[in-house]
Formats: structure tokens, sequence, C-alpha cells
């Protein structure tokens, strides 16, 4: 079904914004690890740090010079796009951009191996880093800078006007494909597009969902077998007992859960339009998603990021509340004993019980927040070195 003028216009404005996010969301991660982390607290970067940040970095680059322009990057004279005031150049530099950005979601699989190799295979940062983090950036740049480059070959030129943006496309619009058996091709660019974008873009980012969710599977059943030991040993006294490492293990295990599903989330409704496309079917819906959700994942990466510092501020202030309670609890009780002992008491007597009363308040809320500290410090380690 043909979208309406207002429907295309939508799609003509919707990237701008849900980009802009994004780059917003790469923004503030970058401020953090870098000056926060490393100037402001002089502490060093983890290999978590590292890959989040140049996933970032990627993120922010390919964001601004692809699909933030949307249409205003497609020629001018382009039939049936708003906002069209570009050029051959920008068409063919927003296109190249836009395919370099499979960079991000083999960052969001490097991002799972990570989490595989910490909390199923027991590696540290120390670990990562001499032994796998080299390749964790070399390799998703090598393949996607090479796939984007492909598509500059004069033979081929790939890069021409697509729905929301200029991208893999066959020129003229329905012109035979070579791969559509049909006799000659009458395309001048872009021959056979449909098979790259599969080639290049597409089945890459699909091997890419499938590898997180076997992480996020494996690294599920690990921590659930480490939690189902546990619980054997409290009912049978054989086994193992869980510990703080356990704990550990479970928060960093979250924590990925989150990076995973937010990945998955990004790319859930890009995907079925893709698909949907293929057989030649295009649902105004769906394809407003897609442009909302593509350009998304910079921001879905910044919640995901803050989420474990957001959690540990609300922990704060329910531990505030309860201290809060607690000392109000203990005061009003020594009041009561004060009165009660009035009658009983007298002089020195009186004094000493009082000051007894007052001793245990400061003893308990003493321990109360001496224990709050430690878990806290822990907890900020935890969040500091592997995100959780």
């Amino acid at each position: 079904m043909a979208f309406t003028d207002a429907q295309w216009q939508s799609l003509a404005i919707v990237p701008h914004f849900t980009a802009a996010l994004s780059m917003a969301g790469d923004a503030w991660i970058l401020f953090d690890i870098l000056w926060r982390r490393k100037k402001t607290n002089k502490l060093p970067l983890t290999s978590y740090h590292r890959i989040i940040m140049f996933m970032s970095i990627w993120d922010f680059i390919v964001i601004s010079f692809g699909k933030f322009p949307a249409s205003w990057a497609m020629p001018a004279d382009t039939p049936n796009v708003y906002y069209a005031s570009g050029n051959r150049q920008t068409c063919t530099m927003q296109g190249f951009f836009i395919q370099f950005s499979l960079i991000v979601p083999m960052y969001n699989a490097i991002t799972a191996l990570y989490y595989l190799l910490v909390v199923h295979y027991g590696l540290t940062n120390g670990d990562i880093r001499h032994k796998y983090e080299k390749w964790m950036h070399i390799f998703p740049f090598a393949i996607a800078s090479s796939f984007a480059i492909v598509g500059l070959v004069p033979s081929m030129l790939l890069y021409s006007t697509s729905t929301m943006w200029c991208w893999i496309n066959a020129e003229p619009k329905g012109c035979i494909q070579s791969y559509e058996g049909e006799g000659p091709t009458t395309c001048t660019r872009g021959d056979n597009a449909y098979i790259y974008r599969l080639a290049l873009y597409y089945c890459p980012i699909w091997v890419c969902i499938i590898f997180a969710t076997i992480s996020m599977g494996v690294i599920y059943m690990g921590v659930k077998a480490t939690y189902s030991r546990s619980r054997i040993f409290q009912r049978t006294g054989s086994g193992r007992p869980a510990n703080r490492r356990d704990d550990q293990l479970k928060q960093i295990a979250k924590q990925s859960f989150f990076y995973i599903g937010g990945f998955l989330l990004v790319w859930t409704f890009p995907t079925l339009n893709r698909v949907l496309a293929f057989f030649d079917i295009k649902i105004y819906a769906l394809t407003l998603l897609h442009s909302i959700f593509s350009p998304l994942q910079g921001f879905v990466n910044f919640i995901v990021y803050m989420r474990p510092r957001l959690m540990q501020h609300i922990e704060q202030q329910q531990q505030s509340k309860k201290t809060s309670t607690l000392r109000a609890s203990m005061t009003f009780l020594t009041f009561q004993t004060e009165k009660k002992e009035q009658g009983v008491f007298k002089g020195n007597d009186a004094s000493n019980e009082n000051a007894k009363a007052d001793k245990f308040v400061e003893d308990t809320l003493e321990d109360q927040n001496s224990n709050s500290e430690e878990g806290d410090a822990e907890d900020q380690r935890l969040t500091e070195d592997y995100g959780a």
C-alpha cells in the first residue's frame, strides 16, 4: 500500500529527533568515561570502558553523517521525498556512513562477548585486555570499513536514494536487476542491491543478533546453575554456599542482559521491515518504527550505562529513609524509657540508664551505616570496573 504525503513527511522528520537523542547519549557516555572517570577521578580505563567508549565514538560518527541528516542528504531533485536538499556527493557520503554503521551492531556483539568472558569463563578485565581486547577493536573496524568501501567501487556504485535516507539501492526506481533473471540489467546504479543489502549489512547484523542471544542464554544458564548449587548447599549442607562473588556475577550478568536486550530492541523493527520489503510489502507503522529505532542505539546504550548508578542512588535513598526511621524510633523509645525511669531512679542512676540508652542508639546506627558503606563501596567498584 502506497504511503500518503503526510506519512512520507513524518518519515523524513522523525529520524532527526531519534538520531539527536542517540548523539546526546553517546556524547554523555564519552564525557562520563573520559572526563569524570579518567580526568576527574584519576581512574584507569578498563576493557569494559574502552569497548563502550569506542562503540559510542563510532555510533556518534555514523549517526552524525548518516541517519541524522536523513532526507537532507538526498539530491534536491529526488521525487516524492520531503526536505531533500543535497546532491549526488552528499548522498554517497551518507550511504557510506550508514553502511559503515554496521560497526555498532558488531560492537554490541563484542559487548556480549565481553560479558560472556567475565561471567561464564571468569576472566578479569586484565585477562581480557592482554588476550582479546586488541582484536575486539580491530575486527569490527576492518569488517565494517571494508564492506562500506565496497559500495564505492566504480563498477558497482551501490549508494543511491532509498526510503528514508541514501543507502544501497538500485537506480532508477523499478529498474531490472541482474539477479531477477529477466534479461540485461537496466539499472544505472546499485545493480543487485537487495543481494548486497543482505550480504553486506543485514546478514552480518543477524549473525551479531544470534551471537548476542546465544551469549545471553549461556550467561543466564551459568548464573542459574551457580545459584542452584547454592540452594542445594542451604538444604543439604553439601556443595558450595553462595558468596559475595556470586552476587557480583549476578549483578554483572544482569547488566549484560540490559545491553543485549537493548541491542535486540533497536534492531527488531528494522529487521522486520527489511524482511517484508524483500517481498515488496510496505506497512507504514512498521516503517515508522524502523525510522524511530534504527538511529536510537546510542540513547539506549546511555540508559543501560547509567542504570547501575541510578539503582545505587535509589538504594541509598531507601537506606537513608530506613536509617531516619530507626533513629526516630530509637529516640522515641529512649524518651519513653526516660519518662518511666523518672519515678524509679534518682540522680546518677537515671543518668546512667539514659546514657546506656543513648549508647545503644548510637551503636545500632553505627553498625548499620558501616555495613551500608561497605556494600556501597563494593557496588561502586562493580559499577566502575564492569559497568554493573
